[in-house]
């Protein structure tokens, strides 16, 4: 009896899951389409993109989620999602949120490595019948990590790649719990209604109290290019880090360290003298003034608005309408600088 009633729990909670997906059944290239090379766009090294016109059923609301996948804004109309990707793509990922996050994998139609610029494709979707009255908990959660899971109710589900998942449950109080490798467990009640309710955790790293030497005294650690102070005890992340230390006249030691409950101190580091006289060039602090909720570096995302960019280098900012322009460092900066970026254009502030 029991087996049984185990059964009917699997088949129903299946079922549940299958009822909200959105199944990607066609893709593949319009013949005597041409308006990828009638309305084009260009890629980061100015390549022209293929155009990617994806049909759901007159499903509104779609999301394509991952911005490093395609190239500026997404257009929608009479039905269709206009997507422009760099030949380099073949996957484009999508969202709706009343179905399960899906991807659409032209490897799998036979477009692994043939995507071509100034071509058209056609994606067609077929978004199944929705589960009425839908209910339970809409995470997200960064940084994106691996190894990790979210506990609901003593269940527990291996977290995405990109930090987003739907949990299935039934209206009223649950209990969770997110765990992720050398970050600090966060656990919280939600009481869920009649929708999916969200639930944004931000992770907070696991530390450990490092005693770090260094000759001169003065030189300074950075830690993944963070100025963590002078030498002596200092509370680093768990993981492998990179830490680098420098001081005025000394060449700088750089290594990767592996940092882990159980080192409490690394052997002292002694800087060599710069004798040659060798300037060592670091990355520039440029501080981005943007209305936009994220900002973007060459279509990825990054935290905050303070960026790292090396003198004499260049890289497009963009906001979250994919609105952008090129920013070049000159190959003599050394200061932060400050900058604006509004509706897609760069005003430099400060040099």
């Amino acid at each position: 009896m029991l087996r049984k009633l185990i059964l009917f729990i699997t088949l129903i909670w299946t079922t549940s899951i299958s009822a909200q997906e959105i199944k990607v059944v066609r893709f593949g290239i319009i013949p005597g389409d041409n308006s990828a090379e009638t309305s084009p766009r260009q890629d980061l090294s100015d390549n022209l993109c293929a155009l990617v016109k994806v049909k759901a059923n007159g499903l509104t609301g779609l999301q394509f989620t991952n911005k490093n996948q395609y190239v500026g804004d997404v257009d929608f109309k009479d039905g269709i999602y206009y997507v422009y990707i760099p030949t380099v793509t073949n996957k484009l990922s999508f969202s709706h949120e009343s179905y399960l996050p899906g991807v659409i994998d032209m490897a799998l139609f036979g477009y692994k490595k043939s995507i071509k610029g100034g071509k058209t494709y056609e994606a067609i979707l077929e978004p199944s019948s929705l589960k009425p009255s839908i209910t339970g908990i809409s995470f997200k959660i960064s940084p994106h990590v691996r190894n990790g899971s979210v506990i609901v109710d003593n269940q527990v589900t291996p977290l995405n790649y990109d930090g987003i998942l739907k949990i299935d449950c039934k209206e009223g109080v649950h209990r969770y719990q997110v765990k992720a490798e050398n970050y600090k467990p966060v656990a919280g009640t939600v009481k869920v209604t009649n929708r999916y309710e969200p639930v944004i955790i931000t992770l907070q790293p696991q530390t450990v109290p490092v005693n770090i030497g260094v000759t001169p005294d003065y030189a300074h650690i950075y830690v993944d290019n963070i100025d963590y102070g002078k030498s002596g005890i200092i509370q680093l992340p768990l993981g492998k880090h990179s830490i680098r230390v420098s001081a005025k006249g000394y060449l700088d030691h750089v290594r990767y360290y592996f940092i882990t409950k159980n080192v409490n101190q690394i052997p002292a580091i002694n800087l060599n003298k710069n004798k040659g006289k060798v300037e060592t060039i670091y990355p520039v602090e440029v501080y981005v003034e943007c209305n936009s909720t994220k900002l973007y570096k060459n279509n990825k995302a990054v935290e905050g608005n303070i960026l790292k960019i090396m003198p004499g280098t260049k890289c497009r900012l963009s906001d979250d309408f994919g609105k952008g322009d090129i920013l070049k460092v000159p190959a003599n900066q050394r200061k932060p600088m400050r900058i604006k970026l509004s509706n897609g254009h760069i005003t430099i502030l400060e040099l």
